[in-house]
């Protein structure tokens, strides 16, 4: 699991849910007041009496307001299910998640193998229902599948139905578990084995809680797990012969099994990690490798330098900063220097792929350069200035022409 930055919340979000929190807020009210009526009655009854008497399960609406901002979330964190880290997108749409369950509660517990659940309260953690920083994406077999409403805490004893107020007697719940926007860092409670498997590490109850809450062992994730685990424990070894911790080439493949938007990556980075190799530390070095055989490149040699180099560079990635110093301090020239020349190459490119009716390298080209300013807002201009000037288009124009392809 990878830690992201959660989108900013939109300007508006609050306006428009603020009506929605009052209704559901009044129904809750209501509904509580009708069950404490309820239990009042009950109490009165003559207790020599036999009768029976059933709870009906009450399930409050939620109108959903979260949908529309799936999109943001889905580019925070890349395209991936916030828990298991797969591409939702390559193969569905993914939901917005809720963190704290909104409807109800329920309890996981394990027999002969299988998940038997048990529904603690009828009433989930309401107000967080339009809470920004109780969203997250994730991909409908661990949000529905296996996760739903269970929500393991660290206290035996928990108020139920939950209550937005602690008291002395239910302090403030610790959640299990592992949230992607959350502050308790994933890769100190998660381990991945060479196989694929993922384990709790340190006996750790959020990685165990995780893990068996949303799924996250189960036969295809292993599968999809397995090729990159073991690629990882062999680039570990390889990186640790003398002369590699310099080689472009492993350096090169380690960064490309670890970087952001690829697939698993939390887990990745958690492998070097646990063998002694900061993360940080791996792309400092490949960046620095990479700059340091620029200066004696022939020209296509050092085409294909900067094709590696730019994309490490965008601020959409972790690490930016160290990457653009690096390029600046070696090469006496600024970073957006770097990015007009490969925006010019990429307009080139799209430019003959547009005479030669090359309609899926036109797709392919217009993305690209689309991604180099909406990646990195600090070198927009630089690369929409180089558009307009060498295709005659606006920016706009670029972004409806990408946009409305990926909308279809």
């Amino acid at each position: 699991m990878l830690r992201y930055k959660r989108p900013p919340e939109p300007a508006q979000f609050a306006i428009t849910v603020a009506p929605l929190k009052m209704s559901v807020s009044k129904r809750v009210d209501a509904l509580i007041k009708k069950a404490r009526q309820s239990t009042s009655r009950n109490n009165r009854r003559n207790t020599n009496k036999s009768s029976t008497s059933r709870t009906k399960k009450s399930t409050i609406k939620f109108e959903d307001a979260w949908k529309q901002y799936k999109d943001l979330f889905s580019y925070a964190q890349f395209g991936k299910c916030g828990f298991c880290e797969s591409n939702v997108t390559k193969s569905g749409y993914g939901d917005v998640e809720h963190y704290y369950p909104k409807a109800e509660v329920w309890q996981l517990s394990d027999a002969n193998g299988k998940r038997i659940k048990t529904v603690l309260s009828t009433l989930g953690y309401w107000w967080l229902a339009y809470d920004w920083t109780n969203y997250l994406f994730a991909c409908p077999k661990c949000n529905q599948k296996f996760k739903g409403s269970y929500f393991p805490v660290k206290q035996k004893a928990r108020r139920l139905p939950p209550n937005q107020r602690p008291t002395k007697k239910f302090p403030k719940e610790t959640p299990l578990l592992l949230n992607p926007y959350g502050r308790v860092e994933p890769g100190k409670h998660l381990q991945l084995d060479p196989t694929g498997v993922l384990t709790r590490k340190n006996h750790s109850r959020f990685g165990h809680e995780t893990i068996r809450t949303c799924g996250l062992n189960r036969v295809e994730l292993i599968r999809a797990r397995g090729n990159i685990a073991l690629r990882a424990f062999e680039l570990v070894q390889l990186l640790a012969k003398t002369g590699n911790s310099r080689n472009l080439s492993v350096l090169k493949d380690i960064y490309s099994l670890g970087r952001d938007a690829e697939e698993h990556v939390g887990m990745v980075r958690q492998v070097f990690r646990d063998s002694g190799l900061n993360w940080e530390t791996l792309v400092r070095c490949y960046a620095q490798e990479i700059c340091n055989h620029l200066k004696t490149a022939s020209a296509t040699h050092a085409a294909e330098l900067e094709v590696c180099l730019e994309p490490m560079g965008r601020e959409r990635y972790q690490h930016w900063k160290i990457v653009r110093n690096i390029f600046e301090k070696s090469s006496k020239s600024t970073w957006n220097s770097l990015v007009g020349k490969r925006a010019e190459q990429l307009i080139r490119e799209l430019l003959l792929a547009r005479r030669q009716l090359d309609g899926t390298h036109i797709n392919l080209l217009e993305r690209r350069i689309f991604e180099m300013g909406r990646e990195s807002s600090s070198s927009l201009s630089t690369v929409a200035s180089i558009f307009k000037a060498k295709t005659g288009q606006s920016w706009a124009d670029l972004e409806r022409s990408v946009t409305r392809r990926v909308s279809l």
